[in-house]
């Protein structure tokens, strides 16, 4: 959705943090017994700190994560991605529903997530706890999308 990364463009220009979108690699601390990282690759995701930032993608918990749902994938992302960044502790992660025009906004509060109401309606305005200066409208997210 491209109106996503637009929303995201237009606030994080001139800021410490940089946004990132897919495909770009995020190496999470999830060690198992063969790997000491496991790898994934969010729609879109916020880093504040460059130092987690190298040749490969990201290697550390970004501030906010974003994940698009599609049709095909909407399993994966509310289910393993959601236990993934809850284990880490990510501080903010944005499920947006792109057929049913709505957004769930998690936030971590003592290793668990929070969850928001479900957004919807053109009206609302979206809020980050992490980056109260960011305020979306629910429209501009699903602008041209049937």
């Amino acid at each position: 959705m491209r109106n996503t990364t637009d929303v995201f463009s237009v606030f994080f220009k001139d800021k410490n943090c940089e946004y990132f979108f897919a495909p770009f690699d995020v190496r999470l601390p999830i060690p198992d017994k063969i790997k000491t990282n496991t790898v994934v690759q969010p729609d879109l995701y916020v880093i504040c700190d460059a130092s987690k930032l190298d040749e490969k993608g990201c290697n550390g918990v970004p501030d906010l994560i974003v994940e698009i749902l599609s049709k095909g994938n909407s399993s994966h992302d509310l289910t393993t991605k959601f236990d993934l960044y809850e284990e880490v502790d990510l501080p903010e992660y944005w499920i947006i529903n792109p057929w049913d025009k709505t957004v769930i906004i998690y936030s971590a509060y003592q290793g668990k997530f929070q969850g928001s109401k479900t957004f919807i309606g053109d009206d609302t305005v979206l809020t980050s706890k992490l980056f109260p200066s960011l305020q979306v409208q629910l429209a501009a997210l699903f602008k041209g999308v049937d």
